[in-house]
Parts: structure tokens; C-alpha cells; sequence
């Protein structure tokens, strides 16, 4: 939860601590993008593995839907990471641009 300046009321952003979570998201999609790559590297050595001939074939319809399933549900939890970092970097930095706007306002009224 983001504090609230208990005197003035004002939302504070820990800048390093959201670099830090901003980072971290950044290396949690990077290793999910890899272990996507790996893992569609595998399952193509096991198709080649497995061979030609009726037995092959039934191994591919029935292994080859969860397969690629597999890799979908990997890319699409990659992607939600990497969209939860955007959100995490744009919703700081829109605190961080609310917060500068309110204090130049609250500086010229006083002056």
C-alpha cells in the first residue's frame, strides 16, 4: 500500500522501493519469456524423438493440444507481468507528476 503523509495527507511514493518492484517484474518476464523458449525447444526435440508411424501420431494428437497450450498459458502470464511492471512504473510516476503538480499549486497560493 502506498503511505499517506500523516500531517499533510499527501500519497508518497518510495521511488527506489517501486525501481526495485519495477525491476524485479522486468526479470520475473525475462525468465518466463526463457522458460517459454526452452520449453518450445523440448517439445520439438520430443517431436522429432518420437518418431513416424501410427503410434507417433496418436503421441501428437494427444500430447501436442497440451503442448502448445502449455506455451500459450506461459506467454500470456509473461505478457501479465510485463504489463503489471507498466503499471506499476505509470502509476508511480503518475503519483510522483500528481504530487509535484499539487505542491507547485499549494507553493504559489502561499506566495
Amino acid at each position: 500500500m502506498t503511505p499517506v503523509e500523516p500531517t499533510t495527507g499527501r500519497v508518497t511514493v518510495d521511488a527506489g522501493l517501486t525501481a526495485d518492484l519495477s525491476a524485479r517484474l522486468d526479470a520475473a518476464a525475462s525468465r518466463l519469456q526463457t522458460l517459454t523458449t526452452e520449453l518450445a525447444e523440448v517439445l520439438a526435440d520430443l517431436d522429432r524423438a518420437v518418431g513416424v508411424g501410427e503410434s507417433a501420431h496418436a503421441f501428437r494428437r494427444g500430447f501436442g493440444p497440451a503442448g502448445v497450450e502449455l506455451l500459450d498459458a506461459l506467454g500470456a502470464l509473461a505478457a501479465r507481468v510485463t504489463d503489471r511492471r507498466r503499471g506499476v512504473t505509470a502509476g508511480a510516476d503518475a503519483l510522483a507528476d500528481a504530487d509535484a503538480t499539487g505542491a507547485a499549486t499549494i507553493d504559489r497560493a502561499d506566495g
